[in-house]
C-alpha cells in the first residue's frame, strides 16, 4: 500500500478566501491511502480539489485543479523521473508544476522525505542536447513560468543532471532545487 500527503495551493487572484485555503491545506496534509482514498473520495472522472475545513473532500474534473487551485499528492515508493511522471499522468495530472514561491510553499508541505537523499522529484526536466547548465527547462505539464528556486551554484550539470528535486521539509535547504540525473530513484510530488 502507498502512502501520501495532501497540500493545497490556491493562486491568489481566483480565491478569495486565504483563510480557507490555509484549512484546507492543513486538514489536507495528513497521510492516507492514496488508491483508496481516491476511489473512495471522489466519482470516476473527478480528483481531489482539496478539503473543507469539515474534512470534506472536494473533487473537480481530473486536470482542471479547479479554477486555479492544485492539489498536490507525494507518493512514497521511489521512481525515476520518467516513471514519476508516468504515474502521475496515469493519476489524471503531472510531476508538480510550481510557478510561484505560494506554489513551492504547497510544494514543500507534502515533501516531507526523510533518509539520506531527503529529496522528491517535481516536473521540471531539461530538454535533450540543451546548453548547459541552465537552457531548454521546462514543466512537463507544459506550462510556461519564469519561476525557479534552485539551491545555490544550481543547477551545475554535475553529469547527466536534466530533472529537477525539491529538498524536503527535513533538509537544511528545504524547499530549494536541484538539478539530478533523471534515473536515480526519488519519491515524488503529483500535481492534479
Amino acid at each position: 500500500m502507498e502512502n501520501c500527503r495532501h497540500s493545497v495551493s490556491a493562486d491568489s487572484a481566483s480565491h478569495s478566501d486565504s483563510a480557507d485555503t490555509a484549512s484546507m491545506a492543513s486538514t489536507a496534509t495528513s497521510a492516507t491511502n492514496c488508491s483508496n482514498w481516491t476511489a473512495v473520495s471522489c466519482p470516476d472522472g473527478q480528483c481531489l480539489k482539496g478539503f473543507t475545513a469539515a474534512g470534506t473532500p472536494t473533487c473537480v474534473p481530473c486536470g482542471t485543479g479547479g479554477g486555479g487551485t492544485a492539489a498536490y499528492h507525494a507518493f512514497t515508493t521511489p521512481k525515476s523521473w520518467a516513471d514519476a511522471e508516468a504515474d502521475c499522468v496515469g493519476r489524471g495530472g503531472h510531476l508538480a508544476t510550481i510557478t510561484s514561491a505560494s506554489d513551492n510553499a504547497a510544494v514543500l508541505a507534502v515533501n516531507s522525505v526523510s533518509g539520506p537523499i531527503a529529496n522528491a522529484w517535481i516536473g521540471y526536466s531539461q530538454a535533450l542536447g540543451s546548453p548547459e547548465p541552465d537552457g531548454g527547462w521546462g514543466w512537463s505539464s507544459g506550462n510556461q513560468s519564469s519561476y525557479v528556486n534552485w539551491a545555490a551554484s544550481e543547477p551545475n550539470d554535475g553529469g547527466d543532471e536534466g530533472c529537477a528535486e525539491m529538498a524536503s521539509q527535513s533538509s537544511s535547504a528545504a524547499g530549494s532545487w536541484n538539478d539530478a540525473s533523471c534515473s536515480l530513484l526519488r519519491e515524488y510530488i503529483c500535481q492534479f
